[in-house]
C-alpha cells in the first residue's frame, strides 16, 4: 500500500484499511503476494481514474474466518465490471482497458492459487468491484 501512496494523493483517491490483526500465518512468496495487492490496487485506481466517479474510494480489508484461512478484499468505486465481464476478467489477454495487456488479473489468480487460495471478483456495495482473495493459514 505504501507503494500508492503518490498515486492516492495525485489521483484524489480516499483509501481506508482495516485490516486483522490475528495471529495466523499464512505459507507464501511475500514478494509475490505484495504483487497481487498492488495490482489490485492499481487496477482499481485505474478503474476510478477512468470515468467521471467524483467520490473514489478505495476499501482495503483483511479479516481472518474460523481461524483456517486468511480473506483479503479490495473494493473500489469504479464503474464496476460489466455482468458480462465477470467470468472473463482473470483470462489471459482478456482485459477491459484500452491500453491494457489483460495478464495481470490472470497472473494474480495463479499467483493466488499457487498458494493454496482462490481469487474472485463481485459487484461492490456502492458501484465499482471488489476483489477478494483468500489464504490457507499454517497449522
Amino acid at each position: 500500500m505504501a507503494l500508492t501512496v503518490v498515486e492516492l494523493e495525485q489521483q484524489r483517491v480516499l483509501m481506508t484499511t482495516h485490516l486483522s490483526r490475528s495471529p495466523l500465518q499464512v505459507y507464501g512468496s511475500e514478494v509475490q503476494l505484495q504483487q497481487v495487492v498492488l495490482n489490485l490496487i492499481l487496477n482499481a485506481l485505474d478503474a476510478m481514474c477512468a470515468g467521471d466517479q467524483v467520490l473514489r474510494r478505495l476499501a482495503i480489508t483483511s479479516e481472518v474466518v474460523r481461524t483456517d484461512y486468511l480473506v483479503v478484499s479490495v473494493e473500489d468505486t469504479g464503474p464496476g465490471i460489466a455482468t458480462e465481464d465477470m467470468d472473463k476478467v482473470f483470462n489471459a489477454f482478456f482485459t477491459t482497458k484500452d491500453k491494457g495487456m489483460g495478464m495481470g488479473l490472470a497472473i494474480c489468480r495463479s499467483i493466488i492459487h499457487a498458494h493454496g487460495g482462490q481469487l474472485y471478483v463481485m459487484p461492490a456495495r456502492y458501484g465499482g468491484a471488489t476483489f477478494v482473495f483468500t489464504l490457507p493459514g499454517v497449522g
